[in-house]
């Protein structure tokens, strides 16, 4: 069996580049 690591990883990566875009949206949509 092959483990699924390398999908998860990228699954993570993901979420966290969709979070930080939030984040990102949130600031600019504050600073103006």
């Amino acid at each position: 069996s092959v483990p699924h690591l390398p999908e998860k990883q990228a699954t993570g990566r993901f979420e966290e580049d969709f979070i930080e875009k939030r984040k990102r949206r949130l600031i600019l949509w504050i600073n103006h």
